[in-house]
């Protein structure tokens, strides 16, 4: 809607259906190469519409409000395509409406004097309803140049893929600018500029506790885009803080284990894990301690950050607490044995046939909860082809799942058991007469 009643009324569509684009709330930082690619992008003489392309809070809207910043000569409006289709109701109509709101675009533009630029954000919901509304604006597109409209469209990686590179007479109509996410140091100078508004920058004496924000959203947040996750972890620490908390590391772990439940400060004795293990899993002094010196390691952070927290073999025969051990991991280091223990019985994956539906299902469940203990229960019984994929995890920490997404495994602790070769426990003790009484069991872990 105009401020002004006279193009209200003279321009209906556009009031309804579109509003001018809010300038950003907090200055655009690292962006200043894409922001003369849009700005060169819409002085060609033809092709002068743009699409952007990046994940969901990359900030393709801050970047398309860093641009009217600089571009003095356009009025831009941002489109509502949800209000467009609801009031469509069918492709027809929707085809019509659209059509209809860039001609009333183009008599703006000749009436008033003044260039437009249409940002339509979530552009692929108009691709998506109506392949009658996608004819509609293929023209428009193809002549915004010499109408004095200019169109920036912006949506998804997936959603592109999905519902508009099959269309190629569209996207040659349309330039695509892919949005990288911001590094490290461009975050941080977004964090300070966020921490200025929400007038808690006096809290923070340096940027050390921006980068633990960066580093911890980097770790524990893989499915969410910089800048955006590490700018919802600072609003709720802010929001802890307006209570009378302080903004500190302590704050933030809470702030993560709370929303995320991962236990980033660890908050457990570190001397006590054998113990507490031991509560549990009787007599298996030699498994308990080996797992809890790995553990030791990753609260001191000392694990390798390009593989998962931990991977353990637990090989023995049946009822000597393999399976026990890894739901006391599951509550330790998460606080349940339910929600953060994900089984898979490799019985069910002995074919070949079978690779698919596991890395279907095990990217599934670890990307709706990525901070879990994985067990891969009786791992000799898998097929060798599903065997193969589980080398894939340990040694990257990451797979591909059926949306062509990069599913982490680096906040898992990944537990394989096996009855394999169990019979070696009964005579090995006969070769080492010096081992303790208590690890002379029929059990044994690697890690």
């Amino acid at each position: 809607m105009f401020a002004d009643a006279r193009l209200n009324e003279n321009y209906p569509l556009l009031a309804r259906l579109s509003e001018p684009l809010k300038p950003a709330e907090r200055e655009i930082v690292g962006r200043e190469h894409e922001i003369q690619q849009v700005l060169a992008g819409m002085e060609r003489p033809e092709l002068s519409n743009i699409l952007l392309l990046a994940e969901a809070g990359s900030g393709k809207t801050a970047l398309v409000q860093a641009t009217m910043l600089e571009d003095h000569k356009r009025l831009y409006l941002e489109v509502d395509p949800a209000r467009m289709i609801s009031e469509a109701g069918d492709s027809n109509l929707m085809a019509a409406t659209l059509k209809g709101f860039f001609d009333e675009a183009e008599r703006y533009v000749k009436h008033e004097d003044h260039e437009l630029v249409l940002f339509i954000d979530e552009f692929h919901q108009i691709v998506q309803l109506s392949d009658a509304a996608v004819e509609a604006i293929k023209p428009v597109l193809a002549a915004s140049g010499t109408r004095g409209i200019r169109v920036i469209a912006a949506t998804t990686y997936d959603e592109f893929h999905m519902h508009i590179a099959p269309n190629q007479p569209l996207v040659e109509r349309l330039q695509r600018i892919s949005l990288a996410q911001p590094g490290r140091e461009t975050t941080i100078t977004i964090l300070q500029g966020v921490a200025e508004r929400y007038g808690v920058a006096e809290q923070f004496v340096d940027d050390h506790l921006f980068r633990q924000i960066y580093e911890y959203t980097e770790r524990y947040m893989p499915a969410s885009s910089q800048p955006r996750k590490s700018i919802l972890v600072l609003n709720a620490m802010v929001g802890w803080h307006r209570r009378g908390r302080s903004m500190n590391r302590d704050l933030l772990a809470d702030v993560l284990q709370e929303s995320l439940n991962v236990n980033v400060s660890f908050k457990v004795d570190v001397a006590k894990i054998k113990q507490q293990l031991d509560a549990k899993v009787l007599s298996q002094d030699l498994a308990t301690r080996a797992v809890a010196r790995r553990l030791q390691l990753s609260v001191a952070d000392l694990q390798n950050p390009g593989r998962p927290m931990a991977s353990l073999l637990f090989t023995g025969s049946t009822g000597v607490g393999k399976s026990e051990l890894t739901k006391q991991l599951a509550k330790l280091l998460f606080g349940d044995d339910q929600r953060h223990l994900i089984r898979f019985d490799m019985s069910e994956f002995a074919e070949d046939s079978s690779l698919q539906l596991f890395r279907s299902e095990l990217t599934k469940r670890v990307w709706d909860r990525s901070h879990a203990v994985v067990l891969i229960d009786e791992v000799e019984k898998a097929s060798a082809m599903v065997t193969r994929l589980l080398l894939q995890v340990l040694d990257d920490g990451r797979l591909t799942d059926d949306n062509n997404r990069q599913v982490s495994f680096l906040n898992t602790y990944i537990v394989l058991t096996t009855n394999a070769a169990s019979e070696v426990y009964k005579t090995i003790a006969d070769y080492a007469p010096t081992t303790p009484a208590r690890a002379r069991s029929s059990w044994s872990t690697r890690s």
